[in-house]
């Protein structure tokens, strides 16, 4: 499913006050037109895919055709934002306390993958989960976007970008901007970023295969 799409499929997982029977119908609709796809074998984008990359954290929600225009470069988005996929639930029911579920429904969320960030000598449990989808999706770049106005979103994006070179060599592009205020994105200069930065991607496809990575 192309980035665009992604990010526009959203609202209604977060809008509670609309009605759910048509919100998931929604998501149904779009889980038979994905899984459909991968059968047939139908890229994300429409264009030969070049690069596969995974975006971190939230978009500038105002300049979405951005997507398009990186989807022209052949840039194939294969995971978008850690905080907006759910992990495999937990089994809550021996647990009556509703405030009890949600504690440990959070603290699933967060820590499900604790036993593997251990293994990798990783404290913080967002690293591992960013890890594990580079590995999983053979990523060759990430697209960090640290925003003005949402820290939650953007304090750990250092930290990602860090192990993700360190253990995987998957190199990063850093583009500071905002969900909100457009003043402070760029399209036209970060599109002529991105194609340098391809530049970066080829050299450490050349390092992970010096290596012995499979990708």
């Amino acid at each position: 499913m192309h980035a665009t799409d992604f990010w526009s499929s959203m609202p209604p997982s977060l809008f509670f006050a609309g009605d759910m029977k048509v919100s998931l119908k929604c998501y149904q609709d779009m889980l038979a037109e994905v899984q459909e796809r991968v059968n047939n074998k139908v890229s994300g984008i429409n264009y030969p895919e070049r690069y596969r990359l995974i975006f971190a954290e939230l978009p500038p929600w105002h300049s979405l055709k951005f997507f398009d225009n990186l989807a022209e470069m052949g840039w194939n988005f294969v995971f978008e934002s850690f905080g907006y996929h759910a992990p495999k639930p937990p089994d809550l029911s021996k647990y009556s306390d509703p405030c009890e579920k949600l504690a440990r429904l959070s603290r699933n969320f967060m820590f499900n993958v604790f036993p593997e960030a251990k293994a990798d000598n990783i404290q913080n449990p967002i690293v591992e989960t960013y890890l594990k989808i580079a590995r999983g999706f053979k990523a060759d770049g990430f697209f960090m976007h640290p925003l003005i106005s949402c820290r939650a979103a953007s304090c750990s994006l250092r930290t990602v970008q860090h192990w993700e070179q360190e253990k995987l060599d998957v190199p990063s592009l850093w583009v500071e901007g905002d969900i909100i205020d457009k003043r402070v994105f760029n399209p036209q200069e970060v599109l002529a970023r991105a194609e340098a930065f391809e530049q970066t991607m080829d050299h450490y496809r050349r390092v992970r295969k010096s290596r012995g990575l499979d990708w």
